[in-house]
């Protein structure tokens, strides 16, 4: 369920940027910030529990702001580009997920300046990675959706869709027309054999 939430986010922020000509603004940074967070910063008080406590705000909230500036920040670079900015920096945090010591975390290295905003003595840092890096390419699969689905994106995904669906149509005609003729086979074979068939009764 989190994979798919945070692929909808991909989708939605890339959407929200495509339909701003990329132009960054923050008041969409905030006001997204504020609807993910809002009713997490109630609950803490009422809860008695700090605000990494409740992961699933701050990481979609990261994931939301990152989209946004990709395809924002990044504007003057190609879509496909700004899609391989993406995936460089995901493959980047995904790196050593197992969190072996001898081997580096650009993760680490990214969120330990934050960890007193993802991390509390009930949620460990480990925690958060684990939870980070989890999921972390299902935004990119969002928003290269929302590129290929979007025409004003001017981008090879939108082409490459075209191409696919009009190969996807070409190739359903030619199974129809293959289809119709099996069966027009199938059908005079079957004449043939009762006509046979019935001029041996006669002849009988």
């Amino acid at each position: 369920m989190v994979a798919s939430f945070l692929f909808m986010t991909g989708y939605g922020q890339t959407m929200k940027a495509l339909q701003q000509d990329c132009r960054f603004r923050f008041t969409p940074v905030i006001l997204t910030l504020l609807r993910l967070n809002l009713l997490v910063c109630i609950l803490c008080p009422f809860m008695n529990r700090s605000y990494p406590d409740y992961y699933f705000a701050p990481l979609v909230s990261f994931w939301s702001v990152f989209v946004y500036v990709l395809h924002t920040a990044a504007r003057d670079f190609h879509p496909v580009t700004r899609l391989g900015i993406g995936f460089l920096v995901c493959s980047l945090l995904s790196f050593n997920s197992r969190r072996d010591p001898s081997l580096p975390s650009f993760a680490r290295l990214f969120f330990e300046p934050m960890s007193w905003l993802v991390s509390s003595r009930t949620t460990q840092m480990d925690t958060w990675l684990f939870r980070l890096q989890l999921d972390c390419f299902s935004p990119l699969v969002g928003s290269a959706l929302a590129l290929c689905s979007c025409p004003t994106s001017g981008s090879i995904l939108f082409r490459a869709r075209d191409k696919l669906e009009s190969l996807r149509t070409t190739f359903a005609m030619r199974l129809f027309v293959l289809g119709s003729i099996l069966a027009s086979v199938a059908a005079t074979h079957g004449l043939i054999a009762t006509l046979g068939a019935w001029s041996q009764r006669r002849a009988i």
